[in-house]
Parts: structure tokens; sequence; C-alpha cells
């Protein structure tokens, strides 16, 4: 969910997973879609999954919920947790911290983009509140070559 241009969508493909993008822009899901044919993409709002209830067996969002404002970020976790089917996990990465970045420039282009960072506490209270239970989660230092900010990562399950 928020697969952006399907790098880990592809990813999860090549290990054996059946796996599928959804982005809310549809430029990023046309560049999904060309750069690994194969895969099928889709034009989708994170807060509304075109999906049935407990149809999937995990959700990776990987920087997609740093584009959700923090009055929203429960209803996210409520369609997540309406998304899994019991027992299915969720992996959610984010920038850790409690500010709202804009930036004008990114990698040389201009863009218009904010990016919401987001302590611990909130976003696991987000996902207990909307039912799921965290698992695990895990902190790392930006790579040499990535804006230093500090990444988290949590995971967590649909109990059942």
């Amino acid at each position: 969910v928020g697969c952006g241009p399907g790098h880990i969508s592809r990813y999860l493909c090549e290990s054996g997973v059946a796996a599928l993008g959804l982005d809310l822009s549809p430029r990023m899901v046309e560049i999904a879609a060309r750069t690994h044919p194969g895969i099928f993409y889709q034009v989708a709002d994170m807060r509304a999954l075109p999906v049935p209830d407990e149809s999937w067996g995990g959700i990776v969002a990987l920087y997609s919920i740093i584009h959700v404002r923090p009055a929203e970020l429960p209803a996210v976790c409520r369609e997540f947790h309406r998304a899994l089917r019991p027992g299915g996990i969720t992996l959610l990465s984010f920038h850790l911290g409690d500010e709202l970045r804009h930036v004008d420039e990114l990698w040389g282009h201009p863009v218009s983009l904010d990016f919401q960072f987001y302590e611990r506490s909130t976003v696991e209270h987000a996902l207990t509140t909307a039912g799921l239970v965290a698992d695990a989660y895990i902190e790392r230092r930006p790579y040499e070559q990535e804006v230093d900010t500090t990444r988290a990562y949590l995971l967590a399950h649909r109990p059942g």
C-alpha cells in the first residue's frame, strides 16, 4: 500500500509472495506497471482500499503513512484491519518524530510534498485502537545517502 515505483511489490513477487501494488498517485502506478510488468498495480487510497473485508494476508506500507495527516492515521489503521484476514500482518515504516516537513525539490525535480513524522506511541495507539496487535518494533539510523532521520519499522497482526 503506497507502492510508489513498485520495487517492494517486485521484491515480494520475486520472493514467492503473491503481491500487488496500490498508490494514490496515478503517475507512480504508471511507472510501477511499466517498470514491473506482470504485477497488478492500481490507483487507490489507503483510507478506502478497493477490496472486500478480510481479503489480504498481509499489508506492506513502507513510508506510506508519512503522507497521511495525524488525524487520518486511525482511519487508515482501521482500514488495514478491515482488509486483513484474521492472523494477517502489516508492516509499516515511517520517519520518527512529530514534525511535518515540506519539500519543494526532490532529486533535482520540483515537487510539493509533505512528510509527516510520527512517534512510535502514536502509530502503535492507532494500530491497537483499530484492533491490531503490535508485535515488533525497530529503529535505524539513516544510510549515508539518505536524509538524516531515524526510521521506524512496526510489525503488527490482526488477531484471530
